[in-house]
């Protein structure tokens, strides 16, 4: 399955903001979430000094304990483009609501948010 999202990295060259998406996925499924990453004038970021995107599943609680944190597989660099690959291994171990989010360390070890907390559902595969 395939899930797509897009991200902005803060830079000051506009107005966008990051933006909370919403995934729902069936327990048990692989998905791959494709990222596209812009900048706040909605250019697409050049990824290639970026190795640090992970998107982290969190408990959806306050202060949400950690469950699985994926590393990005930068397919696209120069137009912003990368993925991430939840297996079904993964996605079979939850049911309900988490939360999740999307975090980049550049190349001189800064962090910026690219997808901030969002919702991401579980739910029941038919049949199940």
């Amino acid at each position: 399955m395939l899930v797509k999202i897009q991200g902005i990295l803060v830079d000051g060259s506009g107005t966008a903001t990051p933006v909370g998406q919403a995934i729902s996925l069936p327990q048990g499924m692989d998905a791959t979430v494709q990222l596209s990453v812009t900048n706040q004038a909605g250019a697409a970021v050049d990824l290639t000094a970026y190795q640090g995107l992970r998107l982290t599943v969190k408990s959806a609680s306050v202060g949400g304990i950690p469950i699985a944190s994926i590393a990005a597989v930068i397919s696209d660099p120069t137009h912003g483009v990368c993925t991430f690959t939840l297996p079904g291994a993964t996605t079979r171990q939850l049911l309900g609501t988490y939360v999740y989010d999307v975090v980049s360390t550049n190349g001189s070890g800064g962090r910026d948010e690219v997808v901030p907390d969002s919702f991401l559902e579980i739910n029941q595969a038919v049949g199940a």
